[in-house]
């Protein structure tokens, strides 16, 4: 599925493989328009300490989940708990059985200390993409997501140079291969931007030590930044945070907690002393990926919304369905009579 989740908008689309061969819908660009996104996704991170929200997230309303997440020893051999591996199944079924794709993530804050050696040994990259692609097999995933924060940049290259031997094993199987990246620094080069499938922007935890993370604003230049790198808007995705912020970070409340504690207006972000993106915001921000060309959404983290009339996946969705409407009936209004549509 892709940002168009009712089954008559489908038909305006065009079928396509992805570059792990995954079967994506193309959206038709419409002439004279910005560059659009030629396959939008809706990406959610799930954490393992969040199955206890599982039965309460509409799948169907996402394109590909991440569940996080994995660790790894500086020799490259993957370590995953028991709380993980008992609900990879779990997550598995619920995502797939509503068409959504499931990564399994490896990394987190501060695992540098593990990335850093990984990537830097040819030994233990080659131990390390043994290990990620033997997982995905042994447990039916559909990809791998990387990331590694924060990245130093002494290991920018050794980081491209780990994802670019990690790409063809992957495309072997048909497996993806994503990362998130920071706001404000390219973590990757250049050389690494085609390996991968999509690329998502964390534009949050931004502006520290300030409650206001993750501004309109920020968003925008943060997004114009990473737009500047050489890497192709169709693979970055614009961060969304399900959670707010206080002053100093002292503390963070998720956005079902803010709903249920202050009752706060769509348009407010900001209440009690805890930012967050609310209702509007959130709509506004999926509008500006969808209009300025970028490849979609990606969440941090779907255990955090609100599950009623109030859910922010509920809005990104439905705002991410009108756009991709808007966007198609101006290029069938725009096109001259039998001229071709464009890809």
């Amino acid at each position: 599925m892709t940002f168009i989740l009712q089954t008559a908008v489908v038909t305006t689309f065009l079928a396509g493989p992805g570059i792990s061969g995954e079967k994506i819908l193309h959206p038709l660009s419409p002439v004279n328009a910005p560059e659009l996104a030629i396959s939008g996704r809706i990406v959610g991170y799930l954490p393992e300490y969040r199955l206890d929200q599982l039965n309460y997230i509409d799948f169907s309303k996402l394109t590909n989940v991440v569940y996080f997440a994995l660790a790894a020893d500086d020799k490259g051999n993957l370590v995953a708990g028991n709380p993980y591996l008992n609900g990879l199944p779990l997550v598995m079924q619920a995502a797939q059985a509503k068409g959504a794709k499931v990564s399994a993530c490896v990394g987190g804050w501060e695992t540098d200390k593990f990335f850093s050696p990984i990537a830097g040994s040819a030994v233990a990259r080659a131990n390390f993409i043994h290990q990620l692609l033997n997982f995905c097999l042994a447990h039916h995933l559909d990809g791998i997501d990387l990331d590694w924060e924060p990245v130093a940049n002494s290991d920018v290259p050794n980081y491209s140079t780990l994802l670019k031997e990690l790409r063809p094993a992957l495309s072997q199987h048909g497996l993806l291969l994503s990362v998130a990246v920071s706001s404000s620094h390219y973590d990757i080069d250049a050389s690494a931007f085609t390996a991968l499938d999509w690329i998502g922007v964390m534009t949050y935890d931004m502006n520290w030590p300030h409650a206001d993370h993750s501004s309109f604003g920020d968003t925008i230049a943060a997004m114009d930044y990473w737009g500047l790198s050489g890497a192709s808007r169709q693979k970055l995705l614009l961060g969304i945070p399900f959670y707010g912020s206080n002053e100093g970070w002292g503390s963070n409340l998720t956005y079902a907690e803010i709903v249920d504690r202050y009752n706060p207006d769509p348009s407010e972000n900001c209440v009690g002393g805890y930012c967050y993106n609310g209702l509007d915001l959130v709509r506004d921000k999926t509008n500006y990926a969808c209009r300025n060309g970028f490849g979609g959404i990606m969440i941090w983290e779907l255990g955090q919304d609100n599950y009623d009339t109030r859910s922010l996946l509920a809005t990104i969705s439905r705002q991410a369905e009108e756009d991709y409407q808007i966007m198609i009936w101006r290029d069938s209004w725009r096109r001259p009579a039998g001229s071709p549509r464009q890809r």
